[in-house]
């Protein structure tokens, strides 16, 4: 349901601002296009009555949204928003960031949910040529019209957007990093040598001939090595989170995973905070999904994410890897990944910015790319395993412009030899490193990114 000019002037007398704000914020959204078009040519009003909103709420009365007509309702709107925003961000006993469920528009017609928390740039992006603020949710070209908060929608499209609990311990210690003047990231492709084994049947048209899904990494001891020896250069190398690429963590390696950060030393300067452990293919309530688990410096979970796209392999990519492919059954045909979709963007606020973790195709693919965008993300994870990084690349190009985002690309070295592993972050130019040949590890200090290190 498309809100009236007259509920929302009604709403605006309630003296909820927090209410009122994502109500009009609504009205705002649905009206994109017939409001960017407005203000283009009807500046001088919108400024006027946003400076006329601040006045009254500065003294502690609602303000008013004049609805004569739609024009003026929808400019009045937007400057409504604006105030409101300047209003619950400077208000701390509000604590946006501490809600565990998101917030809701009214109550008297068709609500919905939105996540609400201050609109701070990063300090990681703060650092890096002081870029303006990561961009609100209406749309980008209106983000200084309401720039003191971010609004996340709580569901859109097919997803379900979800915030992640503050962790006080992870917290605490990325902002000791962050302290000490250095702020190491790196992605790892693993070994290259890896034995990669899966399964696969035939699928009726008019999908691809097969699907597929892996079912073992071998051989284990060498694996086991590789993986150890990844994370041990990781920590000699002081960073702070690890990517790890996609179908690259059966339940031995994420436990051996696991093991390992528990037995680390964790200091202000050194030892792994959290790393976004790969995936593997997962059976559960008779599916499978290809879930990357993200874990802390514990070996505990943070949070989870299920693939939110299928992979198809083509006949194309058989051809130019026909060896890396007949190992899962993939024909000269090609193949579709056997998973379920997942239906949740799972998002952590941090110190260091808003995190997420997007798989592969489920991070560049076009059914996906509004939900990415809009989800106000500021630093992917992005575990891959293609033979071309070249979408990933292009998608996280696409975002520094769009949101100022960074990104951490992990691709696996099997699958993908000639497809490096990336870093990626808000930059004009030369604002990207790949970890090329058969190296193991790109480091990157975000705080500075000139400094970075191939092992």
């Amino acid at each position: 349901m498309i809100l009236t000019a007259a509920q929302i002037a009604d709403l605006s007398r309630t003296g909820d601002p927090i209410r009122t704000f994502l109500d009009v914020y609504t009205f705002c959204a649905s009206r994109y296009t017939e409001i960017h078009n407005l203000l283009r040519t009807s500046e001088d009003e919108y400024s006027e009555q946003a400076s006329e909103s601040r006045r009254v709420l500065a003294i502690g009365e609602a303000p008013a949204l004049k609805w004569a007509d739609e024009r003026q309702s929808m400019i009045s709107g937007i400057a409504l928003i604006t105030s409101l925003s300047q209003h619950i961000a400077s208000q701390p006993a509000l604590r946006l960031l501490a809600q565990s469920k998101p917030y809701r528009t009214s109550d008297s017609f068709d609500a919905k949910p939105y996540w609400l928390a201050p609109n701070r740039p990063s300090p990681l992006t703060a650092a890096i040529g002081r870029l303006p603020r990561t961009r609100s949710q209406l749309h980008s070209s209106l983000q200084r019209y309401h720039q003191p908060l971010l609004v996340t929608p709580g569901e859109l499209d097919e997803w379900t957007l979800t915030r992640k609990p503050a962790n006080p311990d992870l917290e605490n210690w990325l902002n000791l990093r962050l302290k000490g003047g250095e702020f190491r990231v790196a992605v790892s492709p693993l070994t290259r040598g890896a034995e990669i084994q899966g399964l696969s049947r035939p699928r009726s048209a008019p999908q691809p001939p097969h699907e597929f899904h892996l079912t073992s990494i071998g051989p284990a001891s060498a694996q086991i090595a590789a993986l150890q020896s990844v994370l041990t250069l990781a920590c000699e190398r002081r960073v702070a989170i690890l990517v790890l690429p996609e179908l690259r963590m059966p339940p031995y390696l994420l436990d051996a995973a696991r093991e390992f950060l528990i037995r680390q030393a964790v200091t202000d300067r050194q030892g792994l905070l959290l790393v976004a452990a790969g995936s593997w293919h997962i059976d559960e309530s008779e599916q499978r999904f290809n879930r990357c688990m993200v874990i802390d410096r514990r070996g505990e979970d943070v949070w989870t994410h299920d693939k939110l796209v299928e992979f198809e392999i083509t006949a194309r990519n058989v051809a130019d890897s026909p060896d890396a492919y007949s190992a899962i059954g993939i024909g000269p045909g090609g193949g579709i990944e056997g998973i379920s979709r997942g239906r949740e963007l799972q998002f952590y606020d941090s110190g260091i910015g808003r995190l997420a973790v997007a798989i592969c195709v489920g991070f560049f693919s076009p059914d996906v790319r509004r939900l990415i965008e809009t989800s106000g993300v500021g630093l992917f994870l992005v575990p891959a395993m293609t033979p071309s990084i070249t979408a990933i690349e292009e998608c996280s190009a696409a975002l520094v412009h769009n949101q100022h985002a960074f990104t951490l690309a992990a691709n696996c070295g099997r699958i993908g030899p000639q497809a490096p592993s990336f870093c990626r972050w808000p930059a004009s130019r030369d604002n990207i490193r790949r970890l090329d040949g058969d190296k193991i590890l790109l480091t990157l200090d975000l705080n500075n990114p000139s400094m970075y290190a191939i092992d």
